[in-house]
């Protein structure tokens, strides 16, 4: 409480006790400490100069500030407790999610790049693909690609996407929707790899065959040349 020079109380934590007076004694302007009923309690005389001007009394509970200590430490154990829990859970679920958008779509990729080395040239799957005519709601019926997903797979399309829209396929948003994210960038970097791959061995199988069919022409001439020659000296 605080109490002017006439003991009258201008501030108590009790409110009821505002405006009541204090006995005035010959120790209220003097610094004393004592204790009461396990309270310790402070007489602060407030000077000016010489002149007291009142009083500060503080009442301190040993019992009542080590109960509040604890009382405090076991709810802040609580709080890391949940906090703690809370975290956990986030973790969790974080690495759970990471699973499912990164470990799944990379095993996949993982599984079709396995396949290159038995010769099974297979797309990985993409779940986002979206069709081009669908979102620009193209009418072009004699693309090549016209109803069909990875639009920039297909031959001739990227010319004709070019001179209508005036966009290559990587920049294009049905593209960029398709691929989604990094893993789906590198998922769909994949299949066009996969695409000039089969692409190429197409062609080198036709100029193999080109090839083959040279050299026995060229065998059966070389024959005729032979049997010719030996027809003549006969």
């Amino acid at each position: 409480m605080i109490a002017d020079l006439n003991g009258r109380i201008l501030a108590h934590s009790d409110h009821k006790e505002l405006g009541t007076y204090i006995k005035i004694e010959p120790a209220t302007f003097k610094y004393w400490e004592k204790e009461k009923s396990k309270i310790k309690i402070i007489n602060i005389p407030i000077f000016k100069e010489d002149y007291p001007l009142g009083i500060i009394r503080v009442g301190i509970s040993e019992e009542s500030i080590n109960n509040y200590i604890k009382n405090s430490f076991q709810k802040l154990r609580k709080y890391i407790f949940i906090i703690s829990a809370g975290i956990l859970l986030l973790t969790l679920f974080f690495s759970y999610f990471l699973a499912n958008t990164l470990t799944k779509p990379l095993s996949k990729l993982k599984e079709k790049m396995a396949n290159l080395r038995t010769d099974k040239l297979k797309l990985c799957e993409n779940e986002n693909l979206i069709v081009c005519k669908d979102f620009y709601k193209c009418n072009e019926i004699n693309c090549p690609a016209y109803g069909k997903t990875r639009c920039w797979l297909i031959f001739e399309a990227p010319k004709i996407c070019k001179k209508r829209y005036n966009i290559d396929c990587h920049e294009c948003f049905v593209y960029k929707i398709s691929c989604g994210d990094e893993i789906g960038y590198l998922i769909e970097t994949f299949n066009e790899m996969i695409i000039k791959l089969k692409h190429y061995l197409i062609e080198l199988e036709k100029s193999n065959l080109e090839k083959l069919k040279l050299e026995k022409s060229s065998a059966i001439a070389e024959m005729a040349m032979v049997v010719t020659h030996e027809i003549k000296i006969l």
